[in-house]
């Protein structure tokens, strides 16, 4: 597109050079100067968009680069979580499995919500002894 751009541009200042290029008696500038100054900003206007390109794509393949860094950090990220939720539900099992054999081995009635629970629920019953002779 940018390179359409200038070719727009060169063929306006070609014909506005051919028709201001007439040579008029009284120092007029000849059709040669005419060319030789279009060519000259033809070839900044290329040199210009050149640049520009180039740094368009340094600056493209930096971001390419970041983001590629990004994603690899949200993968590894990703699998953390995955490891430690895993690990917590471990845990979580292993205390209720300590909880039920220490209410069993002092003979206490565990909560009525103590009952196998998600890693997502909360207990929130407090703790009730009840002695062997009501049981």
């Amino acid at each position: 597109m940018a390179l359409s751009k200038i070719a727009i541009a060169t063929c306006v200042l070609a014909i506005l050079a051919v028709a201001a290029g007439c040579p008029t008696p009284g120092g007029g500038s000849s059709t040669g100067e005419v060319a030789a100054a279009t060519h000259r900003i033809a070839q900044r206007l290329s040199n210009n968009v050149n640049d520009s390109l180039q740094s368009l794509n340094a600056n493209a393949a930096d971001l390419s680069a970041r983001l590629e860094e990004y994603d690899r950090q949200v993968r590894q990220l990703r699998l953390t979580v995955e490891d430690n939720q895993v690990r917590l539900d471990s845990v979580q099992q292993r205390l209720d499995e300590l909880s039920a054999t220490l209410y069993s081995q002092l003979n206490l009635t565990p909560p009525a919500s103590a009952a196998p629970r998600g890693s997502a629920d909360v207990w929130e019953d407090e703790i009730r002894i009840t002695p062997p002779s009501q049981r």
